[in-house]
């Protein structure tokens, strides 16, 4: 995931619909991804997989690699013909992305992005991230934790802190220590927690089990990387092939009862990377399985 800082300015109304019910017809069937759309914990992927094509083209990608949940974020244009971002979409813009996920079995379940301090643009976000039909909403906007907690009863949403790796230039920056993500969590509300992305987590010289072991009943959701170097950055490689003891990781979250996604975030090779998607879903599909997860 990169840093998203576009600063939202536009307050949507409230969607009556939602992109969860499935409206297609009987000769659409076969088209339904492999997994069980209500499946949770399940498996979802990330749109910043395919970043390179538009939010169309990343519903269809994960369709083809039988995964029926997408996390989106918000600096990704609608489609081929259409530039528009999520926080911008008018009503027939969103009955439009409906009718996409519907036909390609596929639901948005969560959403990245930045999130402002202040509380009638935050709320904006909110709204936005709830008309897609989303259950998670995941930020790097550790400084606009007050007004989070503030909003977040209005709203029937989870807040995930992700981490991306820690820098020297961007020194404040410290959402891949979870020890210090444990202090900032302590007390606030429940339903605000983490994003733990093990690849950024490997870049960052952080044992990604340890961290998840530390910060459990926090994880909201986790960005499944598999790194071949810990301390060093390294291209994502498919699961289970590398250091990062993902298999380990799924089991210490079973452990916990994580009842959050596991979403594949595939950073190499985005414009011909189908093969390894499919490769990291099936390896996440098989340890699920043999931990005991639904």
């Amino acid at each position: 995931m990169i840093r998203l800082s576009h600063v939202l300015a536009v307050v949507v109304a409230m969607s009556t619909g939602g992109f969860g019910a499935d409206r297609r017809g009987p000769a659409e069937a076969d088209r339904r991804p492999t997994e069980s759309r209500e499946t949770r914990p399940g498996i979802v992927c990330s749109a910043y997989t395919f970043r390179k094509v538009t939010l169309f083209e990343a519903v269809e990608r994960a369709a083809q690699c039988g995964i029926p949940f997408l996390e989106t974020y918000t600096n990704l244009p609608l489609s081929p013909d259409d530039p528009t971002r999520i926080y911008a979409l008018s009503d027939a813009q969103r009955e439009r992305l409906r009718v996409h996920l519907a036909r390609h079995g596929v639901r948005i379940v969560s959403c990245m992005g930045a999130v402002p301090v202040d509380e009638a643009k935050a709320r904006a976000f909110f709204q936005t991230v709830k008309q897609l039909g989303a259950s998670n909403l995941g930020t790097d906007s550790v400084e606009a934790i007050d007004t989070i907690e503030k909003i977040i009863g209005d709203y029937d949403l989870t807040v995930a802190f992700h981490n991306h790796p820690a820098t020297p230039q961007k020194p404040g920056y410290r959402n891949s220590d979870p020890v210090f993500m444990q202090k900032l969590l302590a007390g606030r509300d429940p339903r605000i927690g983490v994003c733990a992305d093990t690849g950024h987590y490997a870049t960052s010289n952080v044992v990604p089990l340890e961290a998840v072991k530390l910060l459990a009943d926090r994880i909201k959701s986790v960005h499944l990387k598999d790194r071949s170097a810990i301390g060093q950055r390294t291209p994502d490689q498919v699961l289970g092939t590398g250091v990062n003891d993902i298999a380990k990781i799924i089991h210490e979250l079973k452990r916990q009862a994580f009842s959050g996604w596991y979403v594949i975030e595939y950073e190499s090779n985005p414009e011909n990377n189908l093969t390894e998607v499919g490769q990291c879903a099936a390896f996440l599909r098989t340890h699920l399985a043999a931990s005991g997860t639904p």
